[in-house]
């Protein structure tokens, strides 16, 4: 590569308390200097550790002073790679140690008002011969990134620590989260001064109403962090005696995999799948989080990745010849899906074809199928390796075609795994959407639901135009894809969420009361709606949200870069300790809002109102893979030059639950109690809307 890497390594073995001190955090980033530093040419290293000894009684770390982790010394060292980094510099900062959380609904700062809680890193302060901690907070790094970002430096960040504010440990698995101490908090108070170093406190800080405040929106820059904010980051014993944070050694994994197998530049995304995979072997409680990045190379080029991402990973090896998915019905998988087992993303040959043969909740049971379609592959199937669908069980929409179109467009759509052309008369289908095209009067494509209706805000195609035939099976997938997901749901009672598990509320600033009836609400062009997600339950529920939007795009929503929001119990204390579930702010309760407007098209057509469906995707457990339900607008879908169906596998839904599955069986989901629901909510914005009108 050749661009200059600046690594900032930071491993804290040593604290203060024998009961506080780690095993693996100094492994951590000596392991990581080693394999990153073979991937550039021109690295500059700054390592501050913190080792423990043999000795009984250690006071103090054997490092000398200008090599620990100290605030001071962390902050000289982000101000030296500031001042002489280039633009487009690859900087990478690795954190390994204790986190904590604090309740700062008390403290009177400014930035106070914008989050109630703040998360910091616990450091080390030497004075004499003892030492004490300190702590670096989540805005202290906040404005640092910023800086870094605003420079064009290439940041990657990773945060092996959690802030849960507890100690729980054996003698081979430890975590990595202390209470806070407010008498280190009174000793080295946060200095507001930082505040003046940035345009806008609004712009730094990530979630008003999360308690998971460490740092920010990640706006050009990616950050790995060990887990949720109720959950523990822990420490892991190798079958050799070392230890190694979980998420530092699977991070390491992952880039050894890559180098051994001549992977020279790895996204974000493939990074945290294989991560997130790993995971879930060892530690099935810690979800690691990635913000930021995603489609981008890792600690590298920047660049937008090309291929196309896999639909989802092997989590697990149940026996030779079968696998299990992370990917479920909350994503509509359906039996009989068929999936391309490869070693790594990007990777040509495929280890194996496998076809799902059980669908739960938020996985999947596939058994291959078939050898090996290489040779020259000769390794076997691993957690994290990638799978990419290639066969749909069933047609994802079934298109009633006018006897004059039949002939035209029967053998065309019937090349589309999302599409079944039918004739009129034909009136059983066996789930899935149901659409009608037609001609009209004049000589253009019509479009109806399976009631007859014309769909709306559609391009027009006028029949007469060169082109225009090959079009027709692009907008109809794209229509299949829309409606799918505006139709998905649970209908398992025994894993479905009830309402009374939560609430979701809505407000505008001309009507501050909640204004949902009948989960529709009513605003005017260019008016913000503020949402309340309530969580209901005595555990964790995640949930995001998607948009489905008037010119049939849909997008997420909320959480923004995070894969999904994670919310605690109402009451948090059953989650966190008391010392810090007792000041959170609004436990149970997240907000988020959006500016609500008619589409410029939809306003120069002489229409007077839009329509969006807020999709609320709402588990017991963590939500992966809900991005690849998005797609673009449809004008713009129809205006690319390149008109070929390019709506792959990897970018759609793949099955709908509006129908029966009576050979599905969600036993692993019954036992691990996971359970799910969609919530939908009808957005209407309106010209000139008055208050409460409906």
């Amino acid at each position: 590569m050749d661009s200059k890497a600046w690594l900032l390594l930071v491993g804290i073995n040593f604290y203060p308390g024998k009961e506080n001190r780690l095993k693996g955090a100094v492994n951590d980033v000596q392991e990581i200097e080693r394999e990153l530093k073979g991937r550039y040419n021109d690295n500059k290293v700054i390592k501050l550790v913190a080792s423990v000894t043999d000795q009984d009684g250690q006071s103090l770390p054997p490092e000398p002073l200008d090599a620990l982790p100290t605030w001071h010394n962390i902050m000289m060292a982000m101000d030296l790679i500031l001042d002489r980094a280039s633009r487009a510099d690859t900087v990478y900062i690795h954190y390994s140690g204790h986190g904590t959380l604090k309740a700062t609904a008390d403290s009177g700062l400014v930035y106070v008002e914008h989050h109630g809680t703040d998360a910091a890193l616990v450091l080390l302060e030497p004075c004499g011969n003892e030492c004490k901690v300190r702590y670096l907070r989540g805005i202290e790094l906040a404005i640092k990134f910023d800086q870094f970002v605003k420079k064009g430096l290439k940041l990657t960040v990773v945060l092996d620590a959690c802030h849960a504010g507890s100690i729980s440990r054996n003698e081979d698995d430890a975590t990595r989260s202390i209470p806070w101490s407010h008498d280190v908090d009174e000793e080295f108070p946060f200095r507001p001064d930082l505040l003046h170093h940035t345009n806008s406190i609004d712009d730094l800080l990530r979630d008003a109403s999360s308690p998971s405040a460490w740092l920010l929106h990640p706006r050009g820059f990616a950050l790995i962090m060990a887990c949720g904010p109720h959950e523990l980051a822990k420490e892991m014993r190798l079958g050799d005696g070392r230890h190694h944070g979980a998420l530092s050694y699977f991070v390491l994994e992952a880039l050894v995999f890559c180098s051994n197998n001549h992977i020279v530049d790895i996204t974000y995304d493939l990074l945290y799948s294989r991560i997130c995979a790993k995971m879930y072997v060892r530690f099935i409680s810690q979800h690691p989080v990635l913000l930021g990045g995603h489609s981008n190379y890792f600690a590298g080029s920047g660049l937008a990745m090309q291929s196309p991402a896999p639909d989802c990973e092997v989590i697990q090896i149940l026996d030779g010849s079968s696998f299990l998915l992370n990917i479920g019905q909350t994503r509509g998988v359906c039996i009989g899906d068929e999936y391309d087992i490869r070693l790594f993303e990007g990777a040509q040959d495929m280890l194996c074809r496998a076809t799902v043969i059980e669908v739960q909740s938020v996985h999947s049971k596939a058994i291959q199928v078939s050898n090996k379609s290489s040779p020259k592959t000769d390794q076997a199937v691993k957690v994290g390796c990638p799978a990419f669908l290639t066969t749909i069980a069933r047609p994802r929409a079934y298109v009633k075609l006018a006897s004059e179109l039949y002939e035209e467009f029967h053998d065309i759509l019937e090349q589309s795994i999302w599409l079944r052309a039918v004739s009129l008369d034909e009136v059983k289908f066996p789930g899935g959407v149901c659409m009608w095209l037609t001609l009209s009067v004049d000589g253009h494509y019509i479009f109806l639901d399976d009631n007859g209706r014309e769909i709306p805000n559609l391009p027009t195609l006028p029949a007469s135009n060169s082109g225009t035939t090959k079009k027709i099976p692009r907008l109809l997938e794209h229509l299949a894809k829309f409606f799918f997901v505006q139709q998905l749901k649970n209908t398992e009672m025994d894993t479905a969420l009830s309402n009374s598990d939560y609430s979701i509320s809505a407000r505008t600033k001309r009507n501050p009361a909640s204004t949902i009836v009948a989960d529709c609400i009513q605003v005017a062009h260019e008016e913000a709606i503020s949402i309340s997600f309530r969580n209901r339950t005595n555990q964790v529920l995640y949930f995001t949200t998607l948009n489905l939007m008037p010119e049939r795009k849909i997008s997420k929503l909320y959480p923004g870069e995070k894969e999904y929001q994670t919310v605690l119990p109402q009451d948090a204390s059953q989650i966190l300790p008391s010392s810090t579930s007792k000041n959170i702010k609004t436990p149970g309760q997240v907000r988020f809002s959006c500016n609500m407007k008619i589409p410029r098209r939809m306003l120069d057509q002489g229409h007077s109102h839009a329509i969006d469906v807020f999709v609320f995707i709402i588990s017991t457990s963590p939500i992966h893979g809900v991005a690849s339900m998005e797609i673009p607008n449809i004008y713009d879908q129809m205006d690319r030059e390149d008109i070929s169906s390019d709506i792959t596998f990897g970018s759609l839904v793949k099955e709908g639950l509006n129908h029966k599955q009576d050979s599905i069986t969600t036993s692993r989901d019954k036992q691990a109690g996971t359970k799910w629901t969609y919530h939908r909510i009808t957005v209407r914005t309106v010209l000139n809307s008055t208050p409460n009108s409906a």
